[in-house]
């Protein structure tokens, strides 16, 4: 458990925060947005994001895991960046926001950290 003398402003935020900021790649092309964040029950740690991208009006949009570790936050763009790009993007497995259904961990080990 985290020793609450370590907790600041500066290493917390809320889930609402996150959600909706923009996902960039390392050159700075957006890539999506997060929608959501999947946090794991016993531990309490956030492992993965949801990242939707694509689509339009809302139709069509794909959903992505993305390893939580991966994400950095840019503070000039105000979103994250993520060592992605279009390619491996389409290539990584996709979650299924309607029914919760994800790819197991295993398969996503080549953008661990």
């Amino acid at each position: 458990m985290t020793d609450i003398d370590s907790i600041s402003p500066q290493t917390l935020i809320a889930s609402e925060r996150v959600e909706g900021k923009t996902v960039y790649d390392l050159a700075g092309h957006k890539l999506g947005k997060i929608d959501d964040i999947l946090i794991d029950k016993v531990t309490g740690v956030a492992n993965y994001a949801v990242m939707s991208y694509g689509g339009f009006l809302g139709m069509g949009r794909k959903h992505h895991l993305l390893p939580w570790a991966t994400l950095h936050y840019n503070s000039k763009k105000n979103g994250y960046a993520v060592d992605l790009d279009n390619a491996r993007l389409e290539a990584s497995p996709r979650y299924d926001p309607k029914t919760k259904n994800y790819v197991a961990k295993p398969r996503l080990l080549e953008m661990d950290p």
